[in-house]
């Protein structure tokens, strides 16, 4: 659920910071700015378009309302936790979410993540941190086919 008014999340009937009527996330969806560029190799993107919100992480970054480097845009949310979920390349190249002890939880694809235990990610998923959920997109790996087309 979401106010139509301010764009802030909330789990009952009415906005707690403005009053307005909450609707449901989908009725308020709203493409974002420009088109959407798809990952460079190496890269995790995590969209909301709902929200607005477009991460793009190319290291390590832990995703938090104060700390990390997404604090400016997800400060509002105080759902999220100070220091809610990192997000990090293991020695494989393989994307994992490491819950960091969060007060409303992390889910992925709908289970639980369990606090401080790496939850591997795949392109396609759905990253939830707090009551917001992302679109995990990945680059991808697989090597495009090149040749010669004979007739």
């Amino acid at each position: 659920m979401l106010c139509p008014k301010c764009g802030r999340p909330g789990a009952k009937k009415m906005c707690t910071d403005d009053g307005s009527p909450l609707v449901a996330a989908k009725a308020k969806a709203a493409p974002l700015l420009g088109a959407v560029q798809p990952p460079s190799p190496g890269e995790l993107h995590l969209m909301n378009r709902t929200l607005g919100l477009d991460l793009r992480l190319t290291g390590s970054a832990v995703i938090g309302r104060t700390a990390g480097e997404f604090a400016a845009l997800l400060g509002k949310y105080q759902q999220i936790s100070s220091q809610h979920v990192r997000l990090e390349q293991g020695p494989n190249r393989q994307w994992v979410a490491v819950d960091l002890g969060s007060t409303n939880g992390t889910k992925y694809n709908s289970a639980q993540l369990l606090p401080h235990v790496a939850q591997p990610l795949a392109d396609g998923g759905r990253l939830q941190v707090a009551n917001i959920e992302f679109h995990v997109q990945l680059a991808s790996t697989k090597p495009t086919k090149t040749g010669t087309l004979r007739i």
